[in-house]
């Protein structure tokens, strides 16, 4: 007794099932892309390896300062306080290099004597407006106007003579940024130097 044979499926059948396929396979497809999302900035830039703190904080200043440098260009921090850091007790950072020499002492003292001249009477005008009688924070009743500028100057100041007096961080930002903002080089517009502080920063 012969064993039954399956019928061959005809044509019909043939172009149906392949059809079914080629649906499945699409929706499959379809369902795996549609679960994948365009990579964001942040996840692409999770590749790339993070500015350090020292650098990081000098982009931070440097954001700040570009509301105050808007007709000049970005400048290296130093001349925020009135100083250059293209000119001694700063240049070359080699001379004031070793904690306690005498060029260390005398450059400690630069930065610090810059900002009592410049920073400590924009901070003793904000401190006294604050006793004065009805005088309430900037960004509450008050529009943002000389009282939060000046504030706004003094804690701008206060970072950067921390940063400065950090003698790491300064010699870090001698070596990478002075060169890149210093605006002394014939051919460093101030187009040029602002991108080159977008890519020193990454913005």
């Amino acid at each position: 007794m012969r064993a039954p044979t399956a019928s061959n499926p005809s044509p019909t059948k043939l172009i149906s099932i392949t059809v079914m396929l080629v649906i499945i396979v699409l929706a499959c497809l379809m369902q795996c892309f549609s679960g994948q999302k365009t990579p964001s900035a942040t996840a692409q830039a999770i590749h790339v390896p993070p500015l350090p703190p020292w650098q990081f904080r000098a982009c931070a200043i440097h954001r700040h300062l570009l509301d105050y440098q808007t007709d000049s260009g970005p400048e290296p921090m130093y001349s925020f306080l009135g100083l250059n850091g293209k000119a001694s007790p700063f240049h070359p950072p080699s001379n004031s290099a070793t904690k306690g020499s005498p060029q260390h002492r005398a450059l400690r003292s630069t930065i610090i004597d810059s900002f009592q001249e410049k920073g400590e009477p924009l901070m003793d005008m904000v401190e006294k407006r604050r006793k004065r009688s009805g005088y309430v924070e900037p960004g509450q009743n008050i529009p943002h106007g000389a009282q939060s500028d000046e504030e706004a100057r003094a804690q701008i100041m206060s970072q950067i003579v921390t940063f400065l007096l950090e003698d790491e961080s300064r010699a870090h930002y001698a070596r990478v940024f002075v060169t890149a903002l210093d605006r002394s080089g014939w051919s460093m517009s101030s187009e040029k130097r602002l991108k080159s502080l977008k890519e020193l920063c990454r913005w």
